[in-house]
């Protein structure tokens, strides 16, 4: 981007629950936004309908370009940020895709959990990526319309660049981002996605295997013995990989890695149900849905494989540590 001046030209590319509903904050601040979406009803939805999303104590709705996945190779005018909200399995096609379309100075955000920054920075390379860790819950059942379960002020997010000689450019992504929630910008954002990743590893698998909401799925016999050991794995595979403690001061709940994960956790023979599993995002009882997680409860499986991956993937058996088991 040049020019103090010069509105950056941004993109969402996927903009299905999650992508959708940050994209039009953005696109209703002014912004010059451009969607890119691989379902093809939804793009034609939100031509012809505009982007609506329902918000808990409101509905808005904006016009927005979006373009399919095959008109990317019709884009003239590079962009300079790229806000990447793809499942973390599509993460390397999709950087790929846009590579030709970033500008020389541009960067991809991954608003993204789970470990795929490193994935980005593979493809655009780390003087172009930012991590991110977000904090809000979306779900989407019909084109064109997406159901956000947090309005700005119980939304949060956490960016850090992986070149230290970018983080001041971040900053200015913050400034942008802010118009969907509260955001941090973090020195260390590969242990604050390993914290949140911790978290997920706990919850959201458990929970998945059951096909229960967290709240349930803690009652339920043994299961949170289980969430404590999923847990500890996904501990070891943080420490394994070098994160350090680095709790920010945002929602996002994380455990202290200089501590020993038994520590961290309760124990084994504890009655304990974390305020996270007890409490939706927004605070509310979980009910059919489940703390931190933007799928819905028909997709739960496949929404904790996507966000927790395998720690094996990132160090853990490479950290000399046995790996997942099962």
């Amino acid at each position: 981007m040049t020019g103090a001046d010069k509105r950056p030209r941004i993109a969402f590319l996927g903009t299905g629950a999650q992508g959708a509903s940050i994209g039009a904050d953005f696109a209703l601040a002014g912004l010059d936004v451009t969607f890119i979406e691989q379902w093809p009803e939804h793009v034609e939805a939100i031509r012809r309908d505009g982007i609506t999303v329902n918000l808990p104590s409101r509905t808005i709705n904006v016009r927005v370009p979006a373009l399919h996945l095959c008109q990317v190779a019709e884009i003239k005018e590079p962009f300079d940020l790229v806000f990447l909200v793809v499942k973390a399995y599509d993460t390397k096609w999709a950087c790929q895709l846009i590579k030709p379309c970033l500008a020389p100075d541009g960067l991809v955000i991954g608003l993204q959990n789970g470990m795929t920054h490193e994935d980005i920075a593979d493809v655009v390379g780390r003087h172009r990526t930012v991590g991110a860790v977000i904090e809000i819950a979306s779900n989407m059942f019909v084109p064109g319309i997406t159901n956000r379960q947090n309005d700005h002020d119980t939304s949060w997010f956490a960016l850090g660049a992986l070149d230290p000689a970018n983080q001041d450019r971040v900053e200015h992504v913050a400034e942008l981002l802010r118009h969907s929630g509260r955001v941090e910008v973090l020195d260390d954002i590969h242990s604050a996605k390993w914290m949140k990743l911790v978290v997920n590893a706990a919850e959201l698998i458990p929970s998945a295997i059951v096909n229960l909401p967290l709240a349930d799925a803690a009652r339920h016999p043994g299961m949170l013995e289980v969430m404590r050991e999923a847990g500890y794995e996904a501990m070891q595979a943080a420490l394994a990989d070098g994160a350090q403690h680095n709790q920010p001061s945002g929602t996002v709940r994380g455990p202290n890695f200089r501590r020993s994960p038994k520590d961290v956790f309760p124990s084994r023979h504890a009655h304990y149900v974390s305020p996270g599993l007890a409490k939706g995002p927004s605070g509310r009882g979980a009910g059919g849905k489940w703390s931190g997680c933007g799928h819905t409860r028909a997709s739960r499986k496949e929404g904790a494989r996507e966000r927790t991956r395998c720690p094996g993937r990132f160090g853990y058996r490479e950290g000399g540590a046995p790996g997942p088991t099962g």
